[in-house]
């Protein structure tokens, strides 16, 4: 069995508008990431009404923010970007990194993809997978950040990884960018709640699949984990 996302592209959608729900209730970011907590706000605002008042089935879900952030002692800029679109036809979460000096040049840029098909790649490639470079976009203030020193035009190598939603996405950010402030959110309870049911939501089967496979008479040398884990 691949590794695929057992919930359908609206469950998936859904889920990610309960997070930022759950993220703005209890503002874990009010007091110390404001421009994350403005996005996040924005972004469920956009989407609550629409989608839980009117029982809409079919809806794109995107995301972005911009805020700053102490990284190795000195301040930065994260650009986070989310897109799920359509009946998983694209779903890709991004971390960009620039510097705080008003720079719009990207200095890193991590792309985590999911295709389960083919649909966006038409290409040998991972369902689930990781990627450096890419082009980013414009931030939630607008701001138009660039890719032109990170290559963003190669798209290999292309590395099997978990898939990704929000919620593990901001966890990574805040658990990697290490400060007084981030540990202050990722041992809070309630963060860590959340954390542990996105895990529960989005890697149970994935690891689930691996795990069945290599314990499996299937798992043999014309059948390792990578292939299984190619769309």
């Amino acid at each position: 069995m691949k590794p695929i996302l057992e919930h359908t592209s609206l469950d998936f959608k859904i889920n990610e508008i309960k997070t930022l729900e759950y993220i703005y209730t209890r503002g874990f970011f009010e007091d110390t990431y404001t421009e994350l907590h403005n996005a996040i706000y924005a972004s469920y605002s956009r989407f609550c009404a629409p989608i839980f008042k009117s029982g809409k089935k079919t809806f794109d879900f995107s995301f972005v923010s911009d805020f700053d952030i102490e990284i190795e002692g000195r301040i930065h800029k994260i650009i986070i970007h989310a897109e799920v679109l359509g009946n998983y036809n694209f779903v890709s979460y991004s971390i960009g990194i620039s510097h705080k000096d008003d720079s719009t040049e990207l200095i890193r840029r991590f792309h985590f993809d999911y295709d389960h098909d083919k649909i966006r790649t038409n290409q040998k490639a991972f369902i689930s997978h990781l990627q450096y470079g890419g082009n980013c976009g414009t931030g939630f203030s607008g701001t138009l950040f660039r890719t032109a020193n990170i290559e963003p035009k190669l798209s290999v190598p292309r590395f099997n990884f978990p898939p990704m939603n929000l919620a593990l996405l901001l966890d990574i950010v805040f658990c990697e960018f290490q400060n007084e402030s981030t540990k202050k959110i990722t041992e809070n309870p309630d963060w860590r709640s959340l954390i542990k049911e996105n895990e529960v939501f989005i890697l149970k089967r994935y690891f689930n699949s691996i795990s069945n496979h290599i314990g499996s008479p299937r798992h043999n040398k014309e059948t390792l984990v990578r292939d299984i884990c190619y769309a």
